[in-house]
């Protein structure tokens, strides 16, 4: 059997590049991604989360199981590689980041004084 696992230093620097004020480090687990650290804002754990999703799924990096058999005592000997789509796993994304950056809340208030004598009017 063949085992190939995924290099996440790719996945590392493209988090480094697109969210510089977090602290992310992405580690492997049984070919799922784990991101731990910190981050600012919920944006961008979202962010590092969506790159992730991406790096997971994207194209020809996709997993899967691969066995390489060598066929002995013929002449047709060669190498046969079982990859069927419908054996592909799926990589979860693990989010354990924390949020360092202080929760805002916007608020829009309206003030209206209002004397007696006109609410009487009213």
């Amino acid at each position: 059997d063949l085992a190939v696992e995924r290099d996440v230093a790719g996945l590392e620097d493209y988090i480094r590049r697109f969210i510089p004020s977090s602290s992310i480090t992405v580690e492997l687990l049984n070919d799922n991604v784990v991101l731990t650290g910190t981050v600012d804002t919920p944006l961008d754990a979202k962010r590092a989360v969506d790159l992730a999703t991406i790096f997971v799924s994207g194209g020809e990096a996709t997993t899967g199981q691969y066995s390489q058999t060598a066929s002995g005592g013929s002449a047709e000997a060669g190498v046969d590689i079982d990859n069927p789509d419908s054996e592909r796993r799926v990589s979860q994304i693990v989010n354990l980041l924390q949020i360092i950056g202080d929760d805002q809340v916007t608020l829009k208030v309206t003030v209206a004084e209002v004397s007696r004598s006109v609410m009487k009017q009213l």
